[in-house]
């Protein structure tokens, strides 16, 4: 007796997104505030990346201190701030997973509220700093480019749970 096998029957590939992949978000059309809030966070720290190669870079953006006990107790603000940043945003995201179950779009969005109330505080203490003649130099550019960062950033949040005024405004320009 003589026994067949079936044919293998190869289908073929085909791509699969969800809301939760990174490919769906990156081909969406309808989340320009995702867009927006990830390119002014990428701006907002770019200084404080090439500080890590220049100082020069660094004091257009951010401030840099006098060589003093004050100077030093600013910057160790700070370091505790960005540890704080990074403690906050993690436990956002753990909570969204593994509580509340969120997808990748919420849970971006909403990483975007503690960037900006991360922002404000930064401005708030930049501008204390400078009026307590902590800081080197001009501050007139570090503070004007910290309120940018605040505004846009909140204009962001408030379009992502409120409105969708940037989606109609990147509409209008791009098409």
């Amino acid at each position: 007796r003589k026994t067949s096998t079936p044919p293998i029957v190869r289908k073929p590939a085909v791509a699969v997104t969800s809301h939760y992949s990174t490919t769906a978000l990156s081909m969406s059309n309808t989340d320009p505030d995702l867009v927006v809030g990830f390119v002014m966070i990428a701006m907002a720290c770019t200084p404080y990346i090439l500080g890590t190669v220049s100082s020069s870079a660094l004091g257009l953006f951010a401030p840099l201190y006098n060589d003093d006990e004050e100077g030093k107790l600013a910057e160790i603000g700070w370091k505790v701030r960005y540890a704080t940043l990074g403690l906050a945003l993690t436990t956002l995201a753990f909570v969204e997973v593994y509580f509340a179950d969120n997808d990748a779009a919420q849970i971006l969005r909403d990483s975007y509220i503690v960037w900006a109330i991360f922002y404000t505080e930064a401005t708030r203490k930049i501008r204390s700093e400078a009026m307590d003649d902590i800081l080197q130099g001009d501050r007139l550019f570090i503070q004007l480019w910290h309120v940018l960062v605040v505004i846009v950033l909140w204009a962001d949040v408030s379009e992502s749970y409120t409105g969708q005024a940037i989606t109609n405004f990147l509409k209008n320009i791009f098409t």
